[in-house]
């Protein structure tokens, strides 16, 4: 049975896990978006890999959940703010099975969830036009690195108020990489042929039979990998920075590519969230990528929200926290740099809600996690000002 297939028998608790990052982290971005100054009354939820909405148990997929969220928000903002706002979901999904169930799945939330037949390259024009310059969550949750395409990505980032949350499956990456490498150095014809002999038949075959079992045993060809890779990073430079590096560490390095990749696509802060199973195995990354400092923020506020709240084992719930946890040395010297020679708050008061202050600076031009502000602020207790209020002098730069 295909992985896909198999998928929806049942969620695996690293699906549930990552589709709790997603409802998490999108209740808190419709609200802040449409709560912001001057806002307007439509936010967009592009669910680029939707499958069927739902798996054969009953646990609702992204698409379901987002289009309840949208449900939820809409008679949250008519309660308490007098306010008529969308949260519109599009579910795109390419095949066709899928799609038939995604529909019958979404056909209960009315218009403000709809079901698309096809690819996010293939609507994106025709949903850019649609959306002009509301904000747009893209998920992109693909299976494999084969639905990844550089370009939408690229096109995706370049809306004024985009974010891209998707899936990097690392280790597939690498499985494209090993055939790539693997393939190529498999021998041919051209390492034997020569003035002094030529292959024998028997020997072409053998090359031949090789190259086919090589192939087969990996299940595509290494002109199809690279064609794969290349779509998803955007060039071919991924291939001699992964070959130059130690074979145990050329999955991290794919992973810092992706992520330098979508840097250059215009995200000025890409968080990356280690996904374990039930076993505390890797299996992927989520990659949450944005221009928005308060996005960023937000996403690991969702992620440790998320944690308290996923059915893994406490072993892999742990090796994540630990995972994502930041160098707070190296946190504690960027704080200091910045603030040097300044006089400066630690939280943001009423009077300058949007002023200075370094645990706001900490969340969302560090690395920092919400969860680690705590020792953060022990480090810096020795600049603490006389008075009520947390408020630190920060020598000036040496």
């Amino acid at each position: 049975m295909p992985a896909s297939q198999h998928h929806f028998e049942e969620f695996e608790p690293h699906t549930r896990l990552k589709h709790l990052v997603l409802q998490t982290y999108l209740q808190m971005w419709a609200r802040k978006l449409l709560l912001r100054p001057n806002a307007g009354a439509i936010v967009y939820y592009i669910d680029a890999c939707a499958g069927r909405g739902m798996d054969d148990v009953g646990n609702r997929g992204s698409p379901v959940l987002a289009a309840r969220e949208a449900g939820i928000l809409e008679g949250q903002f008519r309660d308490r703010f007098s306010r008529n706002v969308r949260l519109q979901v599009v579910a795109i999904e390419k095949q066709a099975s899928h799609f038939r169930a995604l529909r019958d799945n979404l056909e209960p939330f009315g218009d403000r969830a709809r079901a698309v037949l096809g690819s996010l390259s293939e609507h994106f024009d025709a949903l850019s036009s649609e959306m002009a310059d509301a904000p747009a969550l893209f998920f992109i949750d693909p299976f494999g690195i084969e639905p990844l395409r550089a370009d939408v990505i690229r096109a995706a980032l370049a809306r004024p108020y985009a974010e891209v949350l998707l899936l990097f499956a690392d280790q597939a990456a690498l499985r494209h990489f090993g055939v790539a490498s693997a393939v190529e150095n498999l021998p041919n014809e051209s390492d034997y042929a020569g003035e002094l002999f030529d292959l024998t038949e028997e020997e072409r075959n053998q090359v031949a039979d090789a190259r086919a079992a090589r192939e087969e045993a990996l299940g595509a060809t290494p002109e199809r990998c690279i064609e794969i890779m290349d779509a998803a990073f955007g060039d071919h430079a991924w291939y001699d920075a992964v070959n130059a590096v130690p074979q145990d560490q050329r999955r991290a390095t794919l992973r810092r590519l992706f992520q330098a990749f979508l840097a250059r696509a215009g995200a000025n802060r890409v968080l990356p969230i280690p996904i374990r199973d039930a076993r505390n195995r890797h299996v992927y990354y989520l990659m949450h990528a944005t221009k928005s400092p308060n996005g960023y923020a937000t996403m690991k506020d969702a992620v440790e929200g998320a944690l308290k709240h996923a059915s893994l084992s406490g072993a892999a719930t742990d090796t994540i926290r630990f995972q994502v946890r930041s160098d707070l040395n190296a946190v504690e010297r960027q704080v200091r740099e910045r603030f040097a020679g300044q006089t400066i708050r630690w939280a943001e008061d009423r009077t300058n809600p949007r002023g200075s202050c370094v645990s706001r600076y900490a969340l969302e031009d560090t690395t920092a996690y919400p969860s680690q502000l705590k020792d953060l602020k022990e480090r810096l207790a020795g600049l603490r000002q006389p008075g009520r209020s947390i408020v630190y002098r920060f020598p000036g730069a040496r």
